[in-house]
């Protein structure tokens, strides 16, 4: 099964890994930037930021989501190298496991999707030997 382990081994070496940097930090409406200057130039000011710090996390976001749906389409490519089974099958343990999975780590994700995979092989194999 070498393939879902080099991508384990990927996922460690931080190839899946997306951090924004640094992190930014939203102002509340009222915030003061600038004690010298007008409400009305520090609210605004608190708006422009606010508004870069939304566009920075979008932007941030969907990088992370290109990320996952990258790694996705590897494991996937995965299985299907490592285990044989057909597209559907494949899209089954994908379903199952993100179902199941309520965390961000990606190596627990690999290991949970390795485990399935295992045991419907061992299931298939079983099936083949009572032939």
């Amino acid at each position: 099964m070498s393939e879902l382990n080099d991508i384990t081994t990927d996922i460690k070496l931080g190839k899946y890994k997306y951090e924004i940097s640094p992190p930014l930090r939203r102002y509340e409406p009222n915030f003061v930037i600038d004690a010298e200057q007008t409400v009305n130039w520090n609210r605004q000011q608190v708006k422009e930021h606010n508004a870069k710090v939304k566009l920075a996390y979008a932007v941030h976001t969907n990088a992370a989501k290109r990320l996952a749906r990258k790694l996705r389409k590897r494991i996937a490519l995965a299985i299907s190298a490592d285990y044989n089974f057909s597209t559907q099958v494949v899209k089954l343990i994908i379903s199952f496991v993100s179902q199941n999975n309520n965390s961000s780590d990606h190596t627990r994700y690999v290991s949970n999707i390795i485990a399935q995979c295992n045991v419907l092989n061992t299931f298939r194999e079983l099936l083949n030997s009572e032939d």
